[in-house]
């Protein structure tokens, strides 16, 4: 454990000393909430959308910062997303959403872009505010908590699950679940309100019956309304996803009692057989079952995920997963942390190891810190 704890160390340090005082320093808006993304010599793009879950991402990231002691203006820029996601975000023409449900993007000035509610969106102002109800004990938060839970029981569909946004569209997607289960685990933790992790246990139920694939040891994505695979997209999986569900239904175990290893166990090897580009050491974008490479770029969050995970599969018991950590957290400060600019990165890379892109995704930060925490949290817990 040597080894991963000075990369650890590392790791820690550079989200702490560097990356949060400068994304908090870049990527803030004066006018409101935060920029989309930045170019690689820390300058905000304005020339797009801003998507609504990005500001809850960062508005979580900084709650969370604070409660690790992290960032002595933590609590100040979480207060300055919250209150952006929580007017402009909730709007569409200019009245408020019914509920605490969230609108998908806005204009780069704040505006209404795109009002439809986002099921996607929801998810992280559920783990946004249950991080800064955990964090500040803030009221606000907490009234977010039950009116999401509210709307959320308004978009249930007969089949299980959530529609992703007020209007039902297909393909159905996993994702946008994903993250609510992660949202309603960490409401649990916030609240110790039981219903929350009830909340969790359907989308346990809905991952166990129709997300993953037994057969194959798989994550899937897409699907009909019944959530049988897609025709054209059902094949479709993304490695990090299946790294991310690793972590998650981990967590998951830890809540409840409820093994999950067989397929934690199987999700965290297939994504490695199948998804990993030897040449890179970095995890393909996105695949096929039969093993065909749809998208052979690697974007950084998926190895955060692949940390995560080692980290999870470490806590379990799995032997030789904190080597795989350090490895793999090694490897993301040598590629992706590594631009000039401290607290920058670089978002992806080709199938050959070059970078790709000009952009710093502001969505990008969420990854690394939730990554940076757990690893402190699991290196503390097995020290």
């Amino acid at each position: 454990m040597t080894g991963f704890s000075s990369t650890a160390d590392r790791f820690v340090a550079w989200v702490r000393d560097d990356a949060l005082p400068f994304w908090a320093d870049h990527a803030v808006d004066a006018a409101g909430g935060f920029y989309e993304k930045l170019d690689l010599e820390g300058r905000p793009v304005t020339d797009c959308l801003r998507r609504v879950r990005v500001q809850a991402r960062q508005t979580y990231s900084y709650a969370y910062a604070a409660s690790l002691g992290w960032y002595g203006d933590a609590r100040r820029v979480s207060d300055h997303g919250w209150a952006f996601v929580t007017s402009r975000g909730m709007q569409r023409d200019g009245t408020p959403l019914p509920g605490a449900s969230i609108a998908h993007l806005l204009n780069n000035d704040g505006s209404l872009h795109d009002g439809h509610r986002d099921t996607y969106a929801q998810a992280f102002l559920l783990l946004a505010a249950a991080w800064r109800l955990r964090s500040f004990g803030d009221d606000s938060a907490a009234q977010v908590i039950r009116d999401s839970f509210a709307y959320l029981d308004t978009i249930r569909t007969p089949h299980g699950g959530y529609q992703e946004a007020d209007t039902p569209a297909l393909p159905r997607r996993q994702n946008p679940h994903m993250h609510l289960f992660e949202a309603f685990m960490a409401c649990f933790e916030a609240t110790n309100d039981p219903a929350c992790l009830e909340r969790a246990g359907e989308i346990h139920a809905l991952f166990t019956d129709k997300f993953y694939d037994d057969r194959h040891g798989v994550l899937l994505e897409f699907f009909n309304e019944d959530w049988s695979p897609h025709a054209e997209t059902g094949d479709l999986i993304e490695p990090g996803h299946l790294m991310e569900w690793v972590w998650l239904l981990r967590w998951y175990e830890r809540l409840t009692g409820t093994n999950v290893s067989a397929p934690a166990d199987a999700m965290y090897q297939n994504a490695i057989k199948l998804g990993l580009n030897e040449k890179t050491g970095l995890l393909y974008d996105e695949l096929r079952l039969d093993g065909t490479v749809t998208k052979p770029t690697a974007r950084s969050w998926s190895t955060t995920e692949y940390i995560k995970a080692s980290l999870a599969q470490a806590e379990a018991g799995q032997h030789g997963m904190f080597e795989v950590a350090a490895e793999k957290t090694a490897l993301l400060l040598d590629t992706y942390l590594s631009p000039p600019l401290a607290g920058g990165w670089y978002d992806q890379y080709d199938a050959n190891g070059n970078v790709v892109g000009s952009y710093m995704e502001t969505s990008t930060f969420y990854h690394l810190v939730c990554a940076a925490g757990e690893t402190d949290r699991v290196k503390a817990v097995l020290a």
